[in-house]
């Protein structure tokens, strides 16, 4: 194989992890996630990739796929974050009491306390 080859080689590897880390990202998989990441910042360090262009045919692929990956992991980081604040806000806290009539608090939901 040429050394031009090789070096494309280098870019259809970058696509085919950026095609891995949309598949970890929709399962969740955080592992597989990981691991993309690393291989890819090793890639991505990788002299002969900087010092090679990035051929016509994959250049639009990879943009593609780096930005719906991103767009990917934000949604899922903005549906963490209404979750975390919807479940909050959720709990509240209430006063509990003990037999001997000391106070202690306790971690009651308001959808609970509602039902009551």
């Amino acid at each position: 194989m040429k050394k031009d080859a090789q070096n494309n080689n280098l870019w259809y590897h970058l696509r085919q992890i950026l095609e891995e880390e949309r598949k970890a990202i929709i399962s969740g998989k955080i592992e597989a996630l990981l691991s993309c990441l690393e291989r890819k910042e090793q890639l991505l360090a990788d002299p002969r990739l900087r010092n090679t262009p990035i051929p016509e045919d994959i250049q639009e692929e990879i943009n593609t796929l780096v930005k719906h990956n991103q767009d990917l992991l934000k949604a899922g980081l903005s549906f963490i974050e209404e979750a975390y604040q919807f479940l909050s806000g959720q709990m509240t806290q209430k006063v509990g009491y003990q037999a001997s009539g000391k106070a202690r608090p306790a971690q009651v939901s308001r959808i609970v306390d509602s039902l009551v």
